[in-house]
């Protein structure tokens, strides 16, 4: 029997941070099989594809997506009944067919990423298999993720600017995906603790992505008081670290500077920072380092930390921006995040890409991202070495690490750890 497409709905709904996103289901053989929702990240990548929006001030301030629903029912509905959802790769080929410009501009990024979403879950569905399973082809995965979490956030803070983003850890020595999760909230709590010393007994605030607000405007200092409270519980030997710089957010054209420390740095002076961290701390990637369109920037921070440098904005999960990046030398990994490039099945040709290489796709959750976001299920079916999960707190980031529980507990004896050392080691040897 073949499992064809008899409807798509699109409908608007509300993301993790209250603003409108759209929301698609997928009906086979007339029954509701698939249901998904587009994310929207707060730091979006100008190379993204693109968040169609309506801009009318009169409407949710100009956020509402009412137009992109309208696409959904006029220009990918009728294009798509009777397509069979076991083919995803067709399915999402015929809607870039039908966009046919290079960030989904016309249909809108947001429309064709809910629609194949949807589309992906209505065919794990129809083959009676979790999502995961689905990706890998039949295939339940043998490894699991390791965590990374994020501790402490960038931003402007009781009168400093923190310009780094995140500052993460993971635990790659526990003895599974939920014993990570457990040393990694142990260390998250008793940072709060930490924090209120620092700060000489004021207590430490949420940050924007709801991990610890930065106390320090020098990421040194920070990654100090993070090291001495993953020591004081004694997971010295069990935790790596991880920075997400975005970099983007903080460069100035004109100058070519990057705001940093209160100041202004160049390019050489703010990698001769990354260089020192990475000497005197494990860490296993970072991230958007330097500006989005700085190539020959990333292929130089390449050559000079000890670390995997790893494109969020600089390569928006596309595989062109992915195989210029790796001609260069200018990075070993990515951040995976599909609705960056719009449909699942790009995001995974970007995958492997960096499998075939031995390199590395990071998946990652949106700030702005639905309270199911499949990412890590996804992620989990391509056999992601580490994940990014985000902070231990609120609902759509908790919502993802419960949801990974569940599954390690479900296939229990069927799946380990993945061994990051290798990663780790990787990192000290240039590009």
């Amino acid at each position: 029997m073949i499992n064809r497409i008899t409807a798509i709905k699109g409908r608007q709904i509300l993301d993790s941070k209250g603003r409108p996103t759209i929301e698609a289901d997928v009906y086979v053989n007339d029954r509701l099989m698939g249901r998904a929702t587009a994310s929207t990240g707060t730091s979006v990548g100008s190379h993204e594809a693109l968040v169609l929006r309506d801009n009318d001030k009169n409407l949710f301030g100009g956020l509402s997506v009412y137009k992109a629903i309208d696409n959904v029912k006029t220009m990918l509905e009728p294009e798509l009944i009777g397509m069979d959802v076991s083919d995803l790769a067709a399915i999402d080929r015929r809607m870039c067919e039908l966009d046919g410009t290079e960030n989904k501009t016309r249909i809108g990024g947001n429309a064709i990423y809910a629609v194949s979403l949807a589309a992906a879950r209505a065919g794990a569905a129809a083959a009676n298999m979790p999502l995961y399973q689905f990706i890998n082809k039949g295939q339940i995965p043998e490894k699991i993720f390791v965590p990374s979490l994020n501790m402490l956030n960038g931003g402007k803070y009781n009168g400093l600017h923190m310009t780094f983003q995140e500052f993460m850890v993971a635990p790659y020595g526990a003895a599974s995906f939920t014993d990570a999760i457990r040393i990694a909230v142990e260390i998250f709590m008793h940072m709060g603790e930490k924090i209120r010393e620092f700060q000489d007994g004021r207590a430490a605030l949420i940050g924007n992505y709801q991990g610890w607000a930065a106390f320090s405007d020098d990421p040194y200092v920070t990654l100090q008081l993070i090291h001495e409270t993953v020591k004081d519980l004694g997971y010295q030997d069990k935790v790596c670290y991880a920075l997400d710089c975005a970099n983007s957010d903080n460069y100035d054209k004109e100058s070519k500077k990057y705001r940093y420390k209160g100041d202004w740095a160049t390019r050489e002076e703010l990698i001769s920072d990354l260089a020192a961290i990475t000497e005197d701390f494990p860490i296993l990637f970072i991230e958007d380092g330097l500006d989005e369109d700085d190539f020959e920037g990333f292929a130089y921070a390449s050559s000079k930390l000890n670390t995997i440098i790893v494109g969020d904005d600089f390569l928006c999960t596309n595989k062109k921006r992915l195989e210029k990046a790796l001609e260069m030398h200018a990075c070993r990994g990515m951040i995976f995040k599909p609705n960056q490039v719009g449909t699942v099945t790009e995001a995974l040709e970007a995958v492997k890409i960096l499998q075939e290489r031995d390199l590395y796709a990071i998946p990652s959750g949106r700030a702005g991202g639905a309270v199911d976001d499949p990412t890590p299920e996804i992620a989990f079916g391509f056999s992601a070495p580490v994940i990014k999960t985000g902070a231990p707190r609120s609902g759509e980031r908790t919502n993802a690490i419960n949801t990974m529980m569940r599954i390690e507990e479900e296939l229990e004896g069927k799946t380990v750890l993945y061994d990051l050392r290798h990663m780790l080691e990787a990192g000290k040897t240039h590009v």
